[in-house]
């Protein structure tokens, strides 16, 4: 296994110690990851943050993050399950995940750090509570004080977890997720990127709802396929559960 295989190994299981805390961390992460990538296209595009965003960079922002809420593994189930309004003494603890995930990589970073991936995932853990006027944790940082990293998933974040149901709440329409994060410009969010969003949000949508299909076909496969282990492997109806699997897999999958 090559260097980074072993980066891309690390993260992912990560990532599925967090799912196995919270059942809606896996598909999250996955559309997250995919709003990231067109944020990303949308600032190259645009001819933005030309002296740090290239290719590499949309490679590397689409591997770590994933990453940004690992720190949840960590969060009492009381606390991180609870369907209702957060005290402010429960929301004290739930801002701890930033910290969780920060010792995370701890280690990993102690001996790599010069390590770009690493040091981008550190930055996405880290920031990406931070608000554009300064209000947001942990640090309070505004502005261009907010690395990149935390500016493009801050906003990634919110419009994924607007568009989802959670314990807390129900999904909001793309239509009024629009509206929250536009009314949020300048104050949680970077213009820039807001204005960008908004000059797609269609493609923003799209990505999502796609996304969303493909992780339910997937589930649904996964069911089918132990469905096999119960079926006679010479039966029509083996015949046809198996059939069905392919075909979901190359529309839906590959």
């Amino acid at each position: 296994m090559n260097f980074d295989n072993l980066q891309q190994a690390t993260i992912e299981a990560l990532v599925r110690l967090a799912e196995s805390r919270e059942k809606s961390t896996g598909d999250h992460v996955e559309r997250t990851a995919s709003l990231c990538e067109l944020l990303i296209e949308l600032i190259r595009e645009n001819g933005l943050h030309k002296d740090e965003v290239d290719q590499d960079y949309v490679s590397k922002m689409c591997l770590v993050s994933p990453l940004h809420d690992i720190g949840k593994v960590g969060i009492p189930d009381e606390i991180l399950l609870k369907p209702g309004k957060l005290t402010e003494d429960e929301f004290e603890v739930m801002k701890t995940h930033v910290d969780i995930g920060l010792k995370a990589l701890t280690g990993l970073h102690e001996a790599l750090p010069e390590d770009d991936v690493l040091n981008m995932g550190i930055d996405v853990i880290k920031y990406h509570h931070e608000k554009w006027d300064g209000s947001g944790y942990p640090h309070g940082l505004k502005e261009t004080e907010i690395p990149l990293p935390g500016r493009i998933m801050a906003l990634v974040d919110v419009y994924e977890a607007l568009r989802s149901e959670r314990v807390y709440k129900k999904a909001y329409s793309h239509e009024c997720s629009c509206k929250i994060i536009c009314n949020d410009k300048g104050s949680h969010f970077d213009p820039q990127l807001v204005d960008l969003f908004i000059d797609r949000h269609e493609d923003f949508a799209a990505i999502y709802d796609m996304k969303k299909i493909c992780y339910c076909i997937v589930r649904c496969l996964a069911r089918f396929y132990a469905f096999l282990y119960i079926l006679p492997k010479g039966s029509l109806f083996f015949a046809l559960i198996s059939r069905q699997i392919v075909i979901l897999y190359y529309l839906y999958v590959v």
